[in-house]
């Protein structure tokens, strides 16, 4: 029978405990995969803002 890695028993030895938190480690790196790529940079937008109608604006 193997041992859950998410199990309560504390590990008999160094090397189990060593493993253990490799395993968390590894498994935190897989869950922040998206956020750990760089962002991909975006193209400014070369439109002038919408500038208000001066015919619809109520005094």
């Amino acid at each position: 029978m193997s041992r859950d890695k998410h199990s309560t028993d504390a590990p008999k030895t160094d090397d189990e405990r060593a493993k253990e938190q490799d395993d968390y480690l590894e498994e935190a790196l897989e869950e922040t995969f998206p956020a750990s790529d760089p962002i991909a940079p975006g193209h400014p937008s070369h439109d002038s803002p919408a500038k208000p109608d001066k015919e619809n604006t109520k005094p």
